[in-house]
């Protein structure tokens, strides 16, 4: 299992909808809303955590100055603020079926907040018609989480300014020891045999329209794989022909009996 951390910026504030209290707060809910947390039908992708980096607007107010607590109804929950403003907030099915406020000790709409996404990423092969597959998705994260982000934070408030910031997709990088290992990439009814590197490694493209097809990669053998996302240098390498393989040409699409 792999780790990784999303970012995305955005201008949200932390308000309150009833008039007259004094601190800024925020329902969980409304955290897993902005960060399009539900990952549902997205293969590999788990959830781990979000974390938020937050600042006040007022002046001379520095990140030590700000506290926050999860008001739960089992005990409030700390919420360290370190120095340079970052926290996190658990993730939990008891959080999102109580959904308690989230309290700073500042002022209603003095707090800038911008938050990433952290997951872990399991790629498993599964037996799928006579083949060992794992979904072309999976392969590539980044996509999947910003375009459900997207859409989630689009429902929350259309006004909001977002800025996403992520990796940009190039090449997912799977190798295996065994000298027999296979890969290829099933698209719409057509095998793409991709070539191995010299090294044993099979460089897996990022294509947009095999993204929205969501093409099947299959593996042969189905364990001792790794994969390293976002090959950029590798992947440009070898689009300039300066690494060696194994078959040539490094890409070829052969239409099924």
């Amino acid at each position: 299992m792999m780790r990784f951390i999303f970012g995305c910026v955005a201008l949200l504030w932390f308000s309150t909808t009833a008039i007259g209290e004094e601190f800024a707060r925020m329902r969980y809910s409304t955290a897993l809303q902005i960060t399009g947390i539900e990952m549902k039908n997205i293969e590999g992708v788990v959830p781990t955590s979000m974390r938020f980096f937050v600042r006040s607007i007022t002046p001379g107010v520095c990140s030590d100055d700000i506290q926050m607590e999860l008001e739960s109804k089992n005990g409030d929950l700390d919420i360290t603020v370190d120095a340079e403003g970052n926290f996190d907030l658990p993730v939990s099915k008891e959080l999102q079926e109580e959904d308690p406020w989230l309290i700073a000790n500042q002022p209603k709409g003095s707090l800038r907040m911008e938050f990433a996404y952290a997951f872990d990423l399991d790629i498993e092969p599964q037996w799928i018609d006579q083949a060992w597959q794992v979904s072309y998705r999976s392969a590539f994260p980044y996509d999947a989480v910003r375009n459900r982000m997207e859409a989630t934070i689009r429902k929350v408030n259309e006004n909001h300014a977002v800025n996403f910031s992520y990796t940009e997709s190039r090449g997912a990088l799977f190798a295996n020891p065994n000298p027999l290992a296979h890969l290829r990439v099933k698209v719409d009814g057509k095998d793409v045999e991709l070539s191995a590197l010299m090294d044993g490694e099979f460089l897996v493209p990022y294509d947009a329209e095999w993204w929205e097809a969501d093409a099947r990669i299959c593996v042969s053998p189905p364990f001792g794989w790794s994969v390293d996302i976002d090959q950029v240098s590798k992947h440009e390498e070898m689009q300039a022909g300066k690494l060696p393989t194994l078959n040539l040409p490094s890409i070829n699409e052969v239409q099924q009996d």
